[in-house]
């Protein structure tokens, strides 16, 4: 755990000091937390919304005040920010507080305090608030013992002129807080230890600021007052601005004890405050680097450059590139392209820009200056600096070689020459940085369209892997149309299939970020839209634009809401016979559909084929097992009378719940048919216990707890089912481990079964039976919720209640009696020659 103490920003040359040198620190030391004292940021007495705002822009995590807090009347507007901490030992119902908890970067719990002390503070501007103060060591030892429990680390800014009270205070609190650092005197102390119990301390941060200065104010200024003991009007020193405080290292095994301090004093390696406005300088300062970490970022900028997909996305990062290499000056990218009239002149367009300008019809004049450019000239020549206006000057550095130009990169100046701002060996590497993003520009074509081949080559591999291991139709077609969509750089795809019966086209999925719009059940006649023509003629089809094509669908469009610009479309063939057609909707970036793309969605479509066919009749298939299933399970039901519907009502409470968990497709089918099946093995149960209306024997019911096990026995030999006999089985155990047949308990309980018996129970109580009305859902729900943990497990039991109160609350009797005409018409008698009573 790393904190970072700053000293006291003071006034302009502090705030410029700071966002010049703490991207700087911060890339250097990494501190999980920074502490900055913002008493005199403001023209050097208390501080602003606009300096605290720009003081937090910085990383800074806290900022605490002072003797000067009540200094700027606008302090009230951010006096209660949780991030602004004034001293704690002002009177009671002061506004804001004197402790904030706020959370560091790594996730730690940080206390920060601020005190004022009482002793020998000088009216050193004659402008100090003058204030009843409470004691601070009483103060602080009252709050740390309230806050104690809450934080990790508790850090104090002790703000005070005496070195005997400070010291004093450190030693009184040493143990009880991991640090205090002192401020206020502007002068950094090379006191910084570990106290006998602890605590880090040093006596004083020192300034952020002007150092050439008497602490901060101009010195000539300063030693005329002393020297004539007459009022003189102080104004801050702006020379040798620099930035001083420390950073404490804690054990965070050990208690977040503190181990190390190291102080901070640097430098600005500018010397004097140029006439620019603040906002444009701190916005350079911000982003201003040492050389070291240009060269380390150099290699990342550069792989960037090869990264981007589209030219947008490169011209994007050439600027931001510049501006990094450039510590903030403002930087713009223009491209040429030779007018094919002589008469009209050269054309240069702004393609991206690092930020807003200040300077009026900034690109007006850039423009004007680019198209008095000789061409020629400007292709063997190096960076040139312009002045495009009073006062602006701005460098041109061409993206050209002797053969071609690109465009140039265009760079504001803060004077009338770079090197003023940058030294010769950062101006190389910027030289460097722009000649190699003109060779990425120049092979941007060639090299996207190697990188799309070798794509296409992996997507055509990973479709042949999917194909080989896809049974299920709508995973199959998700898993080949996503890889499609993004290997042909699309906004969507689909798949539509041609209905022989009504020989209409269907869709059957959509892919990409508006799929969804595009997948609803739209039908087209063959030989209706381009989708239709393709399918009609068997061809392939590029459409560029699909304002220009007279067949065009645009229907589809109006009820989908989406907006089709260009497409291709293929058809998917088995054995020579049309089956449906396939088709990429809409061609992001800058390259749009062309043949070579089309040829790729035809290899695509040629794999896909023949899956789609297997995939429909496996499909076709397991729906027949699924309709055998519930006339299987209807004809348990129908041998008695009052469970008529019970098996298929069970299934969909189980899906239901099942689609509540998010459970996957595969994972629903097979809970679906464990469902309908849940209760087979009652066909071995004589009708006469089955069916009785009274209350069973013990040895009955005990021939009625067999009757999972017997439906395992029963499925056993029917392999398709054999995944799924688990489920079946167990779907009478309870959460306790006291149900049957196998007593299992909480997790031991297979999950599908878990679901069933929630689902089973549940329409159990509110179907009638011989010898009772069914319960009204209220009250099996209330069922439910006192058994919740004991005969089910309670995340199902919520799962349900949820599924409910969505899908079944305000139609439920429609629900209960669901299933029970088709299964009233079977009437099957039992084996003793009974019949069931009438329903």
């Amino acid at each position: 755990m790393k904190i970072m103490a700053i000293g006291d920003i003071n006034d302009e040359p502090g705030l410029l000091a700071y966002s010049e040198l703490m991207p700087e620190l911060i890339s250097e030391y990494r501190p999980d937390f920074i502490i900055t004292n913002g008493e005199n940021a403001a023209k050097g007495l208390g501080i602003t919304p606009q300096t605290f705002g720009q003081i937090l822009d910085l990383g800074t995590d806290a900022i605490t005040l002072g003797n000067h807090t009540w200094s700027k009347k606008d302090i009230l507007k951010i006096i209660d920010n949780d991030r602004l901490v004034r001293p704690i030992n002002y009177p009671e119902g002061t506004p804001g507080s004197g402790c904030r908890i706020i959370t560091a970067k790594n996730g730690l719990k940080v206390a920060v305090m601020n005190a004022l002390g009482r002793e020998s503070i000088m009216p050193i501007i004659g402008r100090e608030n003058k204030a009843i103060l409470d004691c601070p060591f009483r103060t602080c030892d009252a709050e740390i013992a309230r806050i104690k429990n809450q934080a990790d680390i508790i850090v104090i800014d002790f703000h005070a002129e005496s070195v005997i009270e400070k010291k004093s205070f450190a030693y009184y609190l040493d143990g009880r807080v991991n640090a205090i650092f002192g401020t206020h005197m502007h002068i950094q102390s090379a006191d910084e230890c570990i106290l006998p119990k602890g605590t880090a301390y040093i006596t004083d941060l020192g300034m952020t600021g002007s150092f050439d200065s008497v602490v901060g104010i101009k010195k000539e200024l300063a030693i005329e007052q002393f020297c004539t003991q007459r009022t003189v009007q102080f104004t801050g020193a702006t020379e040798e601005r620099g930035i001083s405080g420390i950073v404490v290292y804690f054990d965070e095994d050990n208690g977040y004890k503190p181990v190390n301090i190291v102080r901070i004093l640097r430098r600005s390696r500018y010397k004097k405050q140029y006439n620019i406005p603040f906002e444009e300088l701190s916005g350079k300062y911000d982003k201003s680097v040492s050389r070291e970490a240009k060269y380390e970022k150099y290699i990342a900028f550069y792989k960037k450059l090869f990264e981007a997909e589209t030219l947008s996305r490169l011209y994007s990062n050439i600027v931001e590139g510049v501006n990094f290499f450039t510590d903030g000056l403002y930087s713009a990218l223009y491209t040429f392209s030779a007018p094919s009239d002589i008469s009209t002149g050269n054309s240069w367009e702004c393609r991206n820009a690092s930020e807003a300008i200040m300077v009026d019809n900034f690109n007006i004049l850039i423009l004007d200056c680019l198209n008095k450019i000789d061409i020629n000239d400007f292709k063997k020549s190096g960076p040139r600096v312009e002045q495009i206006s009073e006062g602006v000057f701005v460098q041109i550095m061409p993206l050209a070689d002797e053969s071609q130009i690109i465009g140039a990169v265009v760079i504001k100046l803060n004077h009338h020459i770079l090197r003023l701002d940058l030294d010769e060996r950062e101006i190389r590497l910027l030289n460097d940085y722009v000649a190699d993003s003109f060779g990425v520009l120049k092979n941007f074509d060639r090299r996207l369209i190697e990188k799309q081949q070798v794509n296409e080559l992996k997507t055509l591999y990973e479709v042949s892997k999917i194909i080989a291991g896809s049974i299920e139709l709508d995973q199959l077609l998700d898993n080949i149309m996503a890889m499609a969509t993004k290997v042909m750089n699309s906004e969507t795809s689909s798949v539509l299939l041609l209905d022989e019966a009504t020989n209409e086209l269907t869709f059957q999925i959509a892919q990409g970020e508006k799929g969804a719009e595009v997948k609803r059940l739209i039908r087209l006649k063959v030989g209706q839209g381009i989708a239709g023509w393709v399918a009609q003629t068997g061809e392939n089809c590029v459409v560029p634009d699909t304002s220009k094509d007279p067949r065009f669908y645009k229907e589809g469009d109006a009820k989908t809401k989406f907006v089709t610009k260009s497409l291709i479309c293929v058809p998917l063939k088995h054995n020579d016979k049309i089956i449906g057609v396939l088709e990429v909707l809409n061609r992001k970036g800058d390259i749009p559909f062309n043949t070579h793309d089309m040829e790729l969605l035809e290899l695509i479509a040629a794999q896909c084929a023949s899956p789609i066919v297997n995939a429909k009749l496996y499909q076709n298939i397991r729906n027949l097992y699924k309709s055998t299933l519930k006339v299987l399970a209807n004809a348990l039901d129908a041998k008695d009378s009052y469970t008529h519907g019970h098996s298929q009502r069970v299934a969909e409470y189980s899906l239901a719940i099942a689609g509540e968990l998010g459970l996957s497709p595969k994972e629903k089918d097979d809970l679906e048919f464990a469902a309908l099946l849940h209760d087979i093995g009652k066909i071995g149960i004589r009708d006469n216990i089955l069916c009785k209306p009274g209350k069973l024997t013990d040895e009955e019911f005990k021939i009625i707890q067999m009757h999972p096990v017997m439906s395992a026995q029963i499925l056993e030999p029917i392999e398709f089912l054999v995944d799924k006999i688990p489920i079946v089985k167990h779907h009478h155990e309870r959460y306790d481990g006291r149900g049957y047949p196998s007593k299992l308990a909480k997790e031991e309980i297979p999950f599908g079964a878990r679901i069933i018996c929630v689902a089973d129970t549940f329409d159990a109580m509110t179907s009638n039976r011989s010898y009772r009305k069914g319960l009204p859902a209220e009250v099996a729900l209330e069922e439910l919720k006192r058994c919740s943990g004991a005969q089910f497990d309670p995340v199902m039991v919520e799962a349900f209640l949820r599924v409910f109160e969505k899908k079944y609350a305000k139609n439920f009797e429609e629900i209960r009696t669901k299933f029970e005409e088709q299964e009233a018409v079977l009437h099957i008698e039992s084996t003793d020659g009974a019949k069931p009573a009438a329903s």
